[in-house]
């Protein structure tokens, strides 16, 4: 009976060791005061275990009271054992049900990414930590068509395809989000300019590929507003208002990625205001046309111009571009604009050689004018009773517009060409085109974007990036346009890079045309106190 007895008691022996650990892990778990003291108990038993053990090996009893005894110990542990181990097993499912609602909570039942809950909160820890970081959010272009047109169905798919393509780029700081329908967002630590734009353009060529859904082809695209913390807000709403407002900003501009600025914030009262004046500023002859000299890089000769709206109201109020050139996308009075514009030059041009003054003039198109035939139509009867027109009006379409806006923008540069027009491709770095597409478009020009110019004497990488659009730019046959030169240093700086063409108020502001025409008649090169030569050349 003794070895029976001493066995029992090992057996329960086991069983108390065997509720140590989970004994342990719950009150890791829990921190609770009463797992902490069940855990205590638990190892004060198995020592009084143990001392039985010893007792029964040395007094070898054969008492039954004993066996009993021991029974009881046995079932004791046995009864321990399992209270602990199935109380940690049920307090794990009511963690892992937990967690799998706090995953349900903050991701998106769709698409699996986070949700607009998530990124509120992640938002929220960034402004806390007070680093900057960028808001961009985006919505896709078509997303109504496809779901109008197609079915929820195929909507609900193109949204899961997007999500998991957009994943892909991201780096892991980057935090993704759907925070409506069909609006995403992400939240970018330490962004800057380029990073923002390149990582617009990544998206933008990760949605070129269309998706294939059932045997469809659906291909979507996406318009981006970018807000900053801490300089657009300090607040997530105010961040999300900021974003939301340079985004309906690139609907309405046709460009990929619009960087919220503070005049953004007109409201539609002024909007309108500003509408309704430039309805009358057109029927009424107000708007007018400035040019600013375009200067030879070699010979510092004057080389063109380029043509600048400026808008005096009767009632004395003065209107910058910024101010109406958004206000006439969104009501489609770019189109009248432009239309107006084009004439106006082209009747200045003949004042021009009137004067002996047989030099281009450029001439700034808006994403509007290029779609459909009218631009096309147009310049074709200009040409008839301009016939020169062709030879002296140089075309120049956005980067931007002209890579991410129009479906074909190689048919239509052909077209344009074959009229005899030559297409210079403006704010260019800005818009991180593909190569290959710019390899295969017919422009015959490529104008710097002034913000690589403004520091260009003072910053490595711009001055890296403007050499390297240079060497592109003469690689590829083109010539470069310069803008937004302000000092002698610049200008020498971008002479010794053998830049072709330079603009900026260093040379001379926008001037009406009689005065342009005065200017020009009196410039002389010298006056620039600059060599007449390439330094390269010298």
């Amino acid at each position: 009976m003794s070895i029976i007895s001493q066995l029992l008691v090992l057996v329960g022996l086991f069983w108390l060791l065997a509720a140590v650990v989970p004994a342990r892990k719950i009150y890791q778990l829990t921190r609770s005061s009463s797992w902490k003291i069940l855990s205590l108990l638990i190892f004060g038993f198995v020592i009084g275990y143990i001392c039985v053990l010893i007792a029964l090996f040395i007094n070898q009893p054969n008492d039954l009271l004993i066996v009993v005894l021991a029974v009881i110990l046995l079932c004791g542990g046995v009864f321990v054992s399992l209270v602990v181990s199935n109380s940690f097993d049920s307090l794990l499912k009511l963690q892992k049900l937990a967690d799998a609602e706090r995953t349900h909570s903050v991701q998106d039942t769709l698409t699996g990414i986070p949700n607009r809950k998530y990124f509120v909160e992640t938002i929220n820890t960034l402004i806390s930590k007070n680093e900057p970081f960028d808001v961009m959010l985006f919505d896709v272009v078509n997303f109504k068509q496809i779901n109008d047109g197609m079915g929820h169905y195929y909507g609900d798919q193109c949204l899961i395809q997007l999500g998991r393509r957009i994943s892909m780029i991201l780096s892991p700081h980057d935090f993704l989000a759907r925070v409506g329908g069909d609006e995403f967002v992400l939240l970018i630590p330490n962004s800057n300019d380029l990073k923002s734009a390149a990582l617009a353009t990544q998206i933008h060529q990760q949605l070129r590929e269309a998706f294939n859904i059932d045997g469809f082809q659906l291909t979507i695209s996406v318009t981006i507003g970018v807000s900053r913390f801490p300089h657009n807000g300090q607040t997530t709403d105010q961040l999300l208002n900021a974003a939301d407002l340079a985004m309906y900003h690139s609907k309405h501009t046709g460009q990929l990625l619009t960087v919220y600025e503070p005049s953004m914030e007109q409201g539609p009262t002024r909007q309108l205001e500003i509408s309704q004046k430039l309805d009358y500023a057109l029927k009424n002859h107000e708007l007018r046309v400035f040019y600013q000299p375009i200067i030879n890089g070699r010979t510092l000769e004057v080389d063109g111009y380029e043509a600048l709206i400026r808008w005096h109201s009767s009632d004395g109020e003065q209107f910058s571009p910024n101010d109406f050139i958004g206000v006439a996308e969104k009501s489609h009075q770019i189109t009248r604009i432009t239309h107006w514009l084009l004439n106006k030059v082209a009747s200045d041009l003949s004042q021009f050689s009137e004067h002996g003054v047989h030099l281009p003039v450029h001439v700034n198109l808006s994403a509007k004018d290029l779609i459909g035939t009218k631009l096309v139509d147009q310049l074709s009867q200009l040409i008839q009773s301009h016939p020169i027109l062709n030879q002296r009006l140089i075309l120049e379409i956005t980067e931007s517009v002209a890579i991410n806006r129009l479906h074909h923008p190689k048919q239509l540069f052909s077209k344009l060409q074959q009229l005899g027009f030559r297409i210079s491709l403006d704010d260019f770095g800005t818009g991180f085109s593909s190569l290959s597409l710019l390899r295969d478009l017919p422009v015959n020009q490529l104008k710097i974007d002034r913000s690589f110019i403004t520091h260009v004497c003072d910053s490595k990488k711009d001055l890296a990036i403007v050499q390297n659009i240079i060497s592109l730019a003469h690689g590829l046959g083109h010539n470069v346009v310069a803008e937004g030169i302000d000092s002698l240093d610049t200008v020498k700086l971008l002479r010794s890079l053998e830049c072709d063409l330079l603009q900026g108020f260093y040379f001379s502001k926008a001037r009406p045309l009689e005065e342009v025409i005065v200017w020009t008649l009196h410039y002389k090169p010298q006056q620039l106190a600059v060599p007449t030569a390439f330094a390269g050349q010298q």
